[in-house]
């Protein structure tokens, strides 16, 4: 019986080896008695149970000093995780704020008469792989992009801020010719890709003093124009594949010329690809009704709001499948 209790008291939960060490010692006192009354054996059944009462004590005390040992390695450990979880959403949040840092704010615009400009970026996740830019080359002309790193999370931020800092740098050395701009990032940013990231951007110079529009699209989503009082048309030419996935593309620019009032708008694929509850796609269609919808009064932060509400309303709380960017510019032209 010492034996069974120094196998089974440290494998059982206490509350059984207490029931295991009453129960023993219960069965060695009414053995005892039957053993007497029926075949007067006298059996002496009070120092094997004093004996088995100290194995079990020594043994309990043992299994009990080992539980709290193991409890205080295991809230030791649980506290280090939680540091460790504190100091890497530290880092994190870091990183959001440094990427939502470095993309431009629509208000840089707010006081020119010849352009309006919004723009929205949501991560589904703490820091997003979206991207956009936009900027004057030099008093009459804004250069503007919008793109998307495959992937999500840290890694395709980190892909995203390079593949950002190099499209600026680069446009500053072709600042009329769109489609060379695009030859170069591509050149530039799938040089040193060890991840295999590709980017589907799409980069555009409008001149602010005749709306001329000069565009080029790598894999992305088609832009919209949306003309006042005559719904929206999209721009589905100057095409090629997204960065980084043929080595050495030619890509070509087009254009289009915007009238006064019209704006121009383009979306990433976390608007047209966000998932409800029920798994179904929010879709270009949605999009094309809400833009519809404002087609009298095209206004970018009036267009921008009403895709970023539509697009929240049909999710209806589900996680964001990709991040959501939204980049509208409307040209108004200005009259002598």
């Amino acid at each position: 019986l010492g034996a069974v209790f120094i196998a089974a008291v440290p494998a059982l939960e206490p509350r059984w080896s207490v029931c295991l060490a009453i129960g023993t010692f219960a069965a060695l006192l009414i053995g005892s008695f039957f053993a007497y009354k029926q075949e007067r054996l006298l059996i002496d059944a009070a120092i094997p149970a004093l004996g088995l009462a100290l194995v079990f004590a020594t043994m309990l005390a043992a299994t009990l000093s080992e539980v709290e040992s193991q409890r205080r390695a295991l809230s030791l450990r649980l506290q280090q995780e939680r540091e460790a979880a504190a100091r890497m959403e530290g880092e994190f949040e870091a990183a959001r704020r440094i990427q939502m840092g470095i993309l431009p704010q629509s208000s840089a615009f707010h006081h020119d008469p010849r352009v309006d400009v919004f723009a929205h970026m949501e991560a589904a996740k703490v820091v997003g792989g979206d991207l956009y830019d936009f900027f004057m080359l030099d008093t009459n002309r804004l250069f503007f992009l919008i793109g998307d790193v495959s992937g999500k999370g840290l890694p395709a931020s980190m892909f995203m801020a390079v593949s950002m800092a190099l499209s600026k740098c680069i446009s500053s050395r072709y600042p009329g010719d769109i489609a060379a701009t695009m030859r170069e990032i591509d050149a530039e940013i799938g040089r040193d890709n060890p991840e295999m990231f590709f980017v589907t951007v799409l980069a555009g110079i409008l001149d602010l003093r005749t709306g001329h529009l000069d565009y080029c699209n790598a894999g992305h989503d088609a832009p919209y124009v949306l003309k006042p009082g005559h719904g929206c048309i999209r721009l589905a030419e100057g095409g090629g594949p997204p960065l980084c996935t043929v080595d050495g593309f030619q890509y070509h620019a087009d254009g289009y010329d915007l009238l006064h009032g019209e704006t121009l708008c383009v979306v990433t694929d976390g608007v047209t690809e966000a998932m409800n509850a029920r798994q179904e796609l929010f879709g270009h269609e949605r999009l094309a009704d809400v833009l519809a919808a404002h087609g009298d009064d095209p206004s970018p932060v009036r267009v921008g709001n009403a895709i970023r509400d539509a697009v929240s309303v049909f999710a209806g709380g589900a996680d964001p499948a990709d991040d959501v960017t939204i980049l509208a510019l409307r040209w108004k032209a200005l009259v002598a």
